[in-house]
């Protein structure tokens, strides 16, 4: 069975100089170079991985053009060629427009000019263009096909300034230049200053259209129980705000929705004793602020100060309703103290309404009129007060639990204390679905399960313990378990090896057993604390044959795990070289169950497969396959490797790399493949000395090279033979064997911009 997966590419934009940077290393450049994409495969190999450059591999940019000196534009001129695009209104109301040529333009709508300078030589000059404050510049005005000169195109952070650099050529030169309204009022005349050579000229006024038509709405979760604040228990209830607006499917990019002035404000109603704590700005700029003037209990202003509030890039945020979309998003803390307002064992209902929010545009106007936002008047009833939906209030119940409240963390699989599995992604098992973390024969890894005793509960539990089994000709123990703390009660506050304290030895009991469990049913069914026929010892060496013979270890804390707080078992383990010969893709499970003086055993429900926090598992693989590249230095240039020119031929060297069992013993991975995909079109690998064993698919370019399908190389390989021996090297878990390297020669494209974009896909 095949299993193919490839890590997205990395990729971003780099600013070139004369040579320009091929990539680097695997471990240092994920987030500075772009990269080549190189995954291999294996039918009985188990999986397959997509790898970056190591050693100085990348992708190949094309260097800018020589800069040129000398030029002088002699006469500028600007027009506007269009101020809006269609969809049109019917008048030209405030956030109206009638049409594309009318002198009027709305809020999120573009305008378009024509810039022509009339060149008297040869050579290069820089355009600085600007725009009143708010405005900002498509990125395609900056483009390479625009500012063709040394320095090329540069927007200013704010939006507003546009630098071009371009290589003249005699005549008139034109310029096609855009232009969206972000926050611009209402009124405002919007003109294109160009400035070249010490010329200067601007271009007729457009007049903004727009009318203010945000909308703030509410999304609430499940309270935080025994959290505690100022040394107080008690709960701290959330609530999830978003500025945004309706998405209208006539009007989908929010035409002539004008921006808020800043700041602005809302209040929200808290039950009786409730107080701020933190609140934070999640999504948009600025800051949000509390105000809470009679004291506990009463209503709370939060105070929102220099946001951007327009539409340009509205979208769903997470957490969003996805009838909305907008740009910002707050998340408010507020804490209730158990003492005087919720009896230990009692369950009440915690009520949030948001009310009086009607802010003013930049123009001035009342978003809500003389009023407020429908349903968010002062005297407004709650709205059907369910978590997550968009409406103005929110109510959760919450319980103060009478006594302990334990619950399991989820299974978690790591190769050392603080690295994922080779090839993983989260510590996790199966995170997000995936069978992610594969083990060769003879490979070390350490499981992690746990207990917490959540902030809900009212007393702290006394002799807490876990126990986990599995089988011994699957894994065998390796080391001794160790007991780790963290001060938070959730299922995922400690499944990482490394994280929360190591508790000290004198804290907790862990004892072995030999028994032999009959199968994974019997495994899980026996209460390993009660069952008299299972014998444990505080010592694997006091058993018959040592660690390898254990079949389950159980610990014992000797504290109070105190309310919201976790303990976890993390177990050093080993699939044996004995179970060579699975499937790839074979779950090799372990199972977890815990309990404590004061509650009763929560034996294991794991099935086997999946996430769990009822055990965990690693998956088989016999043999991983997966390479490593490099670019070449170019030959007969003095450039060093990692950077190239234009028209060069550059070498890739590509490097199989089998991982096979720790130990002695051999296995295989069957029908192995090597893919090889280029950065982009731009990079075009020489057909003719490809070897037999090798297909080529050619890239096809979009609109120029850097867009498009890049080419691809499919080298089979066959069947491998994975030899056994020691672990690594790093970062390889298993043993690797370095295959003969793979050559591909790549011929960099002259029409390669001087500037690439990386984008992570």
């Amino acid at each position: 069975m095949e299993h193919d997966r490839v890590i997205p590419e990395v990729q971003r934009r780099q600013e070139l100089d004369n040579a320009t940077k091929l990539g680097g290393s695997f471990e240092n450049r994920l987030n500075r170079e772009a990269t080549t994409s190189v995954y291999a495969r294996s039918s009985a190999g188990g999986g397959s991985r997509s790898y970056r450059n190591t050693g100085g591999g990348g992708s190949l940019l094309a260097v800018a053009a020589p800069a040129i000196a000398g030029t002088a534009v002699t006469n500028v001129d600007v027009t506007v060629l269009s101020d809006g695009s269609a969809p049109f209104d019917n008048d030209n109301d405030p956030g109206h427009d009638t049409g594309p040529n009318n002198g009027i333009v709305r809020a999120q709508d573009r305008i378009t000019w024509n810039v022509v300078g009339s060149e008297a030589a040869s050579g290069s000059s820089v355009y600085t263009m600007t725009l009143p404050a708010g405005m900002v510049f498509d990125a395609s005005s900056a483009a390479a096909t625009n500012c063709t000169g040394p320095t090329a195109g540069n927007i200013n952070a704010a939006g507003n300034v546009l630098t071009c650099d371009r290589v003249m050529a005699g005549g008139p030169a034109a310029l096609t230049i855009s232009a969206r309204v972000g926050s611009v009022a209402h009124g405002t005349d919007i003109a294109l200053k160009v400035d070249v050579d010490g010329l200067s000229k601007t271009s007729t006024t457009v007049k903004v259209s727009a009318t203010p038509k945000t909308e703030l709405s509410v999304y609430g979760s499940i309270p935080t129980l025994g959290y505690t604040l100022d040394g107080a228990r008690g709960v701290r209830l959330n609530l999830a705000v978003y500025l945004g607006a309706t998405k209208d499917p006539a009007n989908p990019s929010f035409f002539g929705y004008e921006a808020l002035q800043s700041p602005f404000s809302f209040t929200v109603d808290v039950p009786a004793g409730v107080i701020p704590d933190t609140q934070t700005v999640v999504a948009g700029a600025g800051t949000i602020t509390p105000s809470q003037p009679g004291g506990a209990g009463t209503p709370i202003t939060y105070t929102v100060t220099g946001a951007t509030t327009n539409f340009l890039n509205a979208g769903t945020l997470t957490g969003m309703p996805a009838t909305m979309a907008g740009g910002n998003a707050y998340q408010i803390y507020t804490f209730l103290p158990y003492e005087g307002y919720i009896a230990p064992g009692a369950t009440v209902q915690l009520r949030q309404q948001v009310s009086g929010f009607d802010p003013d545009s930049l123009s001035g106007q009342s978003n809500f009129g003389a009023g407020f936002a429908p349903g968010q008047e002062p005297s407004a009833a709650c709205q059907n007060p369910a978590a997550g939906v968009q409406l103005n209030c929110t109510q959760s119940p919450a319980t103060r639990v009478a006594g302990v409240s334990l619950a399991p963390t989820l299974g978690a699989s790591w190769s050392s204390s603080s690295s994922f599995m080779f090839g993983d992604f989260h510590g996790q098992v199966e995170a997000g679905g995936l069978q992610n973390k594969a083990a060769v024969p003879g490979q070390n890894f350490m499981a992690v399960n746990g207990l917490f005793n959540a902030g809900s509960a009212e007393d702290a539990a006394n002799g807490a313990y876990g126990s986990m089994a599995w089988d011994p000709t699957l894994m065998n123990l390796v080391g001794k378990p160790t007991l780790r703390f963290a001060p938070s009660g959730a299922a995922t506050s400690l499944y990482a090896p490394g994280s929360g304290t190591a508790l000290d030895e004198n804290d907790y009991v862990v004892e072995y057993t030999d028994f032999v469990f009959v199968d994974d049913a019997d495994r899980k069914a026996r209460d390993s604390f009660t069952d008299p026929a299972m014998s444990w010892v505080n010592d694997a060496a006091q058993l018959p044959g040592g660690m390898a013979a254990v079949t389950s270890v159980r610990v014992k804390y000797l504290k109070p795990l105190a309310p919201n707080s976790t303990i976890a078992l993390v177990t050093p383990l080993q699939r044996t070289l004995a179970s060579a010969g699975l499937a790839t893709g074979t779950r090799m499970p372990w199972f977890w169950q815990y309990g404590s003086a004061s509650s009763t055993v929560v034996k294991s429900v794991y099935s086997g497969s999946g996430t769990t926090s009822s055990g965990g598992n690693v998956q088989a693989s016999d043999a991983l396959v997966r390479a490593e590249v490099a670019w070449q230095k170019v030959e007969g240039e003095t450039y060093a490797a990692g950077n190239a020119q234009r028209g060069d031929l550059v070498n890739l060297k590509i490097t199989p790399i089998v991982i096979g069992p720790v130990g002695n013993a051999t296995t295989a991975a069957a029908d192995t493949k090597v893919t090889v995909t280029m950065p982009n079109a731009c990079y075009e690998p020489v057909a003719s000395v490809l070897p037999a064993n090798a297909q080529l698919t050619p890239g096809v370019p979009g609109a120029n090279c850097a867009t498009g399908t890049p080419a691809t190389i499919v080298y089979t390989l066959g069947n491998l033979n994975a030899a056994g021996g020691d672990a690594g090297p790093a970062p390889y878990q298993g043993h690797a064997t370095f295959l003969n390297a793979l050559q591909v020669t790549v011929k960099v494209s002259l029409d390669t911009p001087p500037r690439l974009w990386r984008r992570r896909s």
